[in-house]
């Protein structure tokens, strides 16, 4: 009943111009921006109903060198803006050097903020579990990442039942067509004020193939 009577944002059906601007390297991907603005939704509903720490946290998969951890950092950069939170710090370690972490420690500094978890696969189910007791018991509104392909989310998701359901959030990024990695080359010349001509794009076209 309360939940219902809170104030829910606006379903989010198509990225402004200003945040495909943040996202430029994944708009041209088909299905990405329906997924981008389907997480960006979920996300900012869970933050204005007070829900985070029970839920909300989001899964980006896909395989190495796809651009998981820049596709966190634009959801991120893009959370900030929306939900008006633009001082919580941002984290990013290695799942198998979180296992060597002190969490307790490592959660008051990331307090009201995010963090990232880079190859999900290596995280132990004793960090899984005492992870989602330190979630349970958050009031700052934390929002975590785990980036993996889907053999490596799921077997992080399996170390423990009540860390899993923390994640109800997911990004797939798919295998990339050689017209995709042009426009990703295109948009990355385009951030650095260059751009890319014809005889460029089909050079570009044979070092791929």
């Amino acid at each position: 009943k309360e939940i219902k009577e809170m104030r829910k944002p606006p379903e989010i059906e198509k990225l402004s111009e200003e945040q495909k601007a943040v996202f430029s390297y994944f708009v041209p991907v088909e299905g990405m921006e329906r997924q981008i603005c389907e997480v960006l939704t979920g996300t900012l509903t869970r933050f204005e109903t007070g829900g985070l720490c029970r839920g909300g946290h989001i899964l980006i998969q896909g395989e190495s060198g796809c651009g998981k951890t820049v596709l966190a950092k634009a959801l991120i950069k893009t959370l900030q803006k929306e939900a008006k939170r633009p001082n919580g710090k941002v984290g990013k370690i290695d799942a198998k050097a979180l296992n060597g972490k002190d969490l307790s420690k490592l959660m008051k500094k990331v307090a009201g903020g995010y963090l990232i978890i880079e190859r999900a696969a290596e995280l132990s189910r004793e960090t899984a579990v005492k992870l989602s007791l330190l979630l349970d018991s958050d009031d700052s509104g934390i929002l975590m990442f785990m980036e993996d392909n889907r053999k490596g989310l799921e077997q992080a998701l399996g170390r423990d039942e009540g860390f899993a359901k923390k994640f109800t959030e997911r990004i797939k990024i798919p295998v990339f067509t050689s017209d995709e990695l042009v426009e990703f080359g295109k948009a990355y010349a385009h951030d650095l004020d260059y751009e890319i001509d014809t005889m460029g794009v089909l050079a570009l076209y044979n070092r791929i193939s």
